[in-house]
């Protein structure tokens, strides 16, 4: 099941996988691109996997982890072994934590063990990434893709969760500066998504104001609205969602509309709602749909 924030931080990375690359430190072998690795034999997805050079000479596989979860160790062993088994080539595993709930006293980088006494065992290593401790402000002057996550970044000593929503301005002028519109305001949804993270829902108000930020009609970053802005209270959040955009294109919904919306509870389908509502002519027509 995708975890909230995955599909906004996977678009960053396939995006801007140079900036990501270096942002981790790690050394470039051009050309670098996002692979679709399903690692369907075990019925999990890595989050991101970015292959080096060509012909192929290693792989970097990135996992983003936003709660705490014991089994984080051994999912990326076995993410490391399947995709090292696939492509044959050397693997290098980073796991970012994104809030300090999803660090843990043993998450030290290691997972290792001997049996029969020491005649076999294994020892894995990978890299630990708390974003906390990556100072917001190199976020901010660094590369575009790391740039959405300065609010989740070290914030000057004394300062509270909601000093990160000043970074957003700073965010807005540079993006706007730098990239087309359209992209700016790609990346700029992507922060708004982000910092839910670290400043409580009451003082953020964000999906009031990314609607006014972003065109509707851009099916992509309506999808990363719909996927992770709605994340807590995912059927509210999308029942919302679609009155204040319903309302904009078909007119203020009548009672009966209002209830049948109010009764649907099957994410799915309200994700296919979502899909439709800028197509359609009636409320009817909306509801109507599978």
């Amino acid at each position: 099941m995708s975890r909230p924030f995955d599909a906004t931080l996977k678009e960053l990375v396939r995006r801007y996988p140079l900036d990501w690359l270096a942002g981790l430190e790690l050394d470039v072998q051009l050309p670098v691109r996002a692979l679709d690795v399903d690692l369907s034999t075990v019925s999990a997805e890595a989050d991101t996997v970015l292959g080096i050079g060509d012909p192929l000479s290693s792989l970097v596989h990135i996992e983003f982890q936003s709660s705490r979860d014991a089994s984080l160790s051994r999912r990326l062993l076995m993410y490391n072994g399947l995709l090292h088994a696939r492509f044959e080539v050397p693997v290098h595993s980073a796991v970012v934590l994104l809030r300090r709930q999803a660090d843990d006293p043993a998450m030290n980088g290691t997972l290792r063990y001997d049996t029969q006494g020491g005649r076999a065992g294994i020892e894995f290593r990978f890299e630990v990434v708390r974003i906390w401790e990556r100072p917001a402000s190199a976020m901010l002057t660094g590369g575009l893709g790391m740039v959405p996550l300065a609010p989740l970044g070290e914030l000057p000593a004394g300062s509270s969760p909601e000093a990160a929503l000043a970074g957003l301005r700073r965010i807005d002028e540079r993006l706007e500066a730098e990239l087309p519109s359209a992209e700016a305001k790609r990346l700029l949804m992507a922060a708004w998504v982000l910092i839910g993270m670290r400043v409580p829902r009451p003082a953020l108000r964000f999906v009031e104001e990314a609607l006014t930020m972003v065109d509707l009609r851009d099916s992509s970053t309506y999808q990363l609205i719909v996927e992770e802005g709605m994340a807590q209270g995912m059927a509210k959040g999308l029942r919302t969602m679609l009155l204040q955009i319903g309302a904009r294109r078909l007119g203020r919904p009548v009672a009966a509309v209002q209830e049948s919306l109010d009764a649907i509870d099957d994410v799915a389908r309200l994700h296919r709602l979502g899909e439709r509502v800028l197509e359609v002519a009636t409320w009817q027509e909306l509801l109507d749909t599978p």
